[in-house]
């Protein structure tokens, strides 16, 4: 990347703004930038302006850009919490760790009261081994003890200075206030395992496998402002999101034309045109789409769900060919973005109408294996095991979704049903009198619990 004109002429003379390769960025993301730069220009010695150009480089990863910017905001005059919080933020995504440090630092003498500017502060003392420094900034003054992030933080600190038991206590009581915290779990299992209670660790371990602590804060400023600064596109998206669909594809088709090599205005007019009713049109569009960039996952997703579209087993095997054109779109979906458990879990469904149940199984088990967190593709995978009758692979995920899910009564009753297929009535009973006893009047516990019975 080329930093244009990017020295200091004099002691509080405002930098050339710096700009980014001409080739880099989509055709969104130079308007944004053009429009910031536009802003700047007609008055370099604001502040807020290159807070603005900033936070436009911060959002589109253009980081040593935005460094520059947030440096001459502070230099012309910003001085907040939140500029030297970003100004930090953008400093340790390039692992500048002692800058990042001193602008988090300066963040929370601006403002004392910043709970993100402390758990910043904290996060870095941590990765600079300062553990004991750490905890001592998130222990002074007043703080949102519903801070996610806070929580995390906290535990893995404790957990570094294996001080486990407190770690363990705090975790436990933030998750009967968010059981569906699945990091926070990962960690009350990394505690638990350092004690030497492998078994109770076990489920909680799982739950949060793949998980990563949350970091989200002035992150969501900046990609916030950045979605609702863009251009003509982002606006369009944003009508579409609110329900304006006529509007968003008007703004689309005039964008398409301005911009026809852009195969995302293309994906994008094609989902809006299903939006609007029009799925003839909007399969063009987005068939259209993938003929100029056949590596658009979302333009595969939208398409299988087009063909998938309100099919049970009888439309499958009525027409079988839209069945199967929806899954040849899932499976490449899938290759261009493996992780995307929603996709899987509709791949799983749609070979289920195929009667491919054990294909489906197979597909299906080692992601869910893998991300028991994953609720929605977690539940669609017992759902399965019960039909097949492989119930302790059943068991084996219903116990981590009871860790992550203790309100609810679904996963009781899932189990129920595996014990019982697995001979143990007595077992299945129990549970299901106790889940009863806990939401008397849930009516699947009572379908359940009269299945049961006629068993005998």
């Amino acid at each position: 990347m080329s930093i244009m004109s990017g020295l200091v002429v004099g002691c509080g003379t405002p930098l050339e703004p710096p700009r980014p390769n001409d080739d880099s960025g989509e055709p969104g993301v130079k308007e944004l930038f053009e429009e910031q730069l536009t802003i700047l220009e007609a008055d370099r010695g604001n502040p807020e302006h290159w807070h603005k150009l900033a936070m436009a480089y911060h959002a589109n990863q253009q980081i040593p850009l935005a460094i520059i910017c947030y440096q001459q905001a502070i230099e012309a005059g910003l001085d907040t919490s939140q500029v030297h919080l970003m100004l930090g933020l953008a400093n340790a995504e390039l692992a500048q760790d002692e800058a990042a440090l001193a602008a988090f630092r300066k963040a929370v003498e601006v403002d004392p009261s910043d709970a993100e500017a402390k758990w910043r502060l904290a996060l870095a003392l941590l990765e600079l081994g300062q553990a004991e420094q750490a905890l001592q900034r998130l222990s002074s003054g007043t703080h949102d003890a519903g801070v996610v992030a806070v929580q995390h933080i906290r535990a893995q600190i404790l957990i570094q200075l294996k001080r486990e038991s407190e770690a363990i206590n705090g975790l436990r009581a933030w998750l009967t206030r968010k059981p569906g915290d699945l990091h926070a779990h990962y960690l009350l299992g990394v505690a638990l395992r350092n004690q030497g209670k492998s078994e109770t660790a076990t489920p909680h371990l799982k739950a949060g496998v793949g998980t990563s602590p949350d970091r989200s804060g002035v992150q969501v400023v900046i990609q916030e402002w950045a979605r609702d600064t863009q251009s003509l596109r982002t606006k369009a998206l944003r009508d579409l999101d609110n329900g304006s669909v006529d509007r968003a594809i008007s703004q689309l088709k005039q964008l398409a034309d301005d911009h026809p090599e852009d195969a995302t205005l293309v994906l994008n007019l094609g989902m809006a045109t299903v939006a609007s009713g029009d799925m003839d049109s909007g399969k063009r569009y987005l068939e259209q789409s993938l003929d100029m960039n056949p590596e658009l996952e979302l333009a595969h997703r939208q398409l299988a769900g087009i063909e998938l579209r309100g099919k049970n087993a009888d439309a499958a095997r009525k027409n079988p060919q839209a069945i199967e054109a929806g899954i040849q779109h899932l499976r490449k979906a899938i290759a261009i973005s493996p992780e995307n458990s929603s996709t899987q879990s509709l791949l799983g469904k749609a070979l289920v109408l195929q009667g491919k149940n054990s294909e489906a199984i197979e597909f299906l088990l080692p992601s869910a294996q893998a991300r028991p967190g994953d609720t929605q593709l977690t539940v669609n995978t017992i759902s399965l095991l019960l039909d097949l009758e492989r119930y302790q692979e059943a068991l084996d995920l219903i116990e981590v979704l009871r860790v992550i899910r203790p309100d609810d009564p679904n996963p009781v009753i899932s189990a129920a049903t595996a014990y019982a297929g697995l001979g143990d009535m007595d077992l299945a009973r129990s549970l299901l009198q106790m889940a009863g006893n806990r939401w008397p009047r849930h009516q699947g516990i009572k379908r359940a619990m009269r299945t049961l019975e006629d068993t005998r």
